[in-house]
């Protein structure tokens, strides 16, 4: 045996009975430890939570990331709005905007106002106008046939319910999608409505209103949902645009037109009636109030 193990040294191996290796100072007990290792159950349960918390938490997570575009979105608009109407301005050295050349490139109806509807006159010199102070893509015109133009395909839908706007006589002031008004996109995915930019209002809150503009935040794409990506905003007489519904445009209707006000049917409440039929309207005024966050 003796004989044998010398053997085995010489060759670089370890006799059976020499559990070191030469020249060590330990044994190397390493196989005499216990491994262990998850079962297929175990492995499968640790899949199943991470799936369960998965589905619950990632779509609160897109959703919150949706909001956040959304309002970028509306923060791009109501800058780029303000800056059109106020560059005009200071290019024609006039502190009115409806003496500016834009706003003077807006046709006038038989009636005597400039004004933006369907069937009007052709908007090509006010669009040109435009184009001095926006990047356009594309501009769709009313038409007498509107829903034979592909621009005009897209249909709106209120914010609480999903309802479509447009189906019944008390939208008829709405018809965005029905081709009543000037429709221009631009560069940086913005769709812009212009409607009613007519000095025919200039009577309501104080004589400064003189016309009103929605913007849908990120084109054609959806919802197409009030207070999500479709804002509306007006233009008042000294080049501010500002979006109804916030305490500025309010003060002197005392809370009627506030976007809080459950009464108004126009607001910003997660609220439905047959009172509330443009729910979500007034949500640019919320969002602005609230620092830019769409918290609804």
């Amino acid at each position: 045996m003796k004989e044998r193990n010398e053997i085995m040294r010489f060759f670089g191996l370890h006799p059976q009975n020499d559990v070191r290796r030469k020249g060590a100072t330990h044994v190397d007990n390493s196989n005499n430890k216990r491994r262990f290792a998850f079962t297929l159950a175990e492995v499968l349960i640790t899949l199943g939570i991470i799936g369960v918390v998965a589905a619950l938490t990632i779509p609160n997570l897109i959703q919150e990331y949706q909001k956040k575009q959304w309002v970028a979105g509306l923060q791009r608009g109501y800058a780029t709005l303000n800056q059109v109407f106020k560059t005009a301005m200071a290019e024609d050295m006039v502190d009115d905007v409806t003496q500016t050349e834009l706003y003077n490139a807006i046709p006038i109806d038989d009636g005597g106002f400039r004004i933006i509807r369907l069937g009007s006159s052709d908007y090509s010199q006010f669009v040109e106008q435009l184009k001095k102070y926006l990047k356009i893509t594309k501009v769709c015109n009313p038409t007498d046939s509107p829903l034979e133009d592909s621009c005009y395909g897209i249909t709106y839908s209120r914010l609480t319910d999903g309802h479509q706007l447009d189906l019944d006589s008390n939208e008829l002031y709405w018809p965005l999608n029905k081709g009543w008004h000037l429709k221009v996109y631009t560069t940086d995915g913005l769709v812009y409505y212009f409607n009613d930019l007519s000095d025919n209002n200039l009577s309501d809150f104080g004589g400064y209103l003189t016309g009103s503009i929605e913007i849908d935040v990120n084109g054609d794409t959806g919802p197409n949902q009030l207070g999500r990506d479709l804002f509306s905003f007006v233009l008042l007489k000294n080049g501010n645009v500002i979006m109804p519904g916030t305490k500025s445009w309010d003060d002197e209707a005392e809370g009627l037109y506030h976007w809080s006000n459950e009464d108004s049917h126009s607001g910003c409440l997660l609220i439905s009636n047959e009172d509330t039929y443009y729910n979500g309207d007034y949500c640019g005024a919320r969002i602005f109030e609230n620092g830019w966050k769409m918290d609804y």
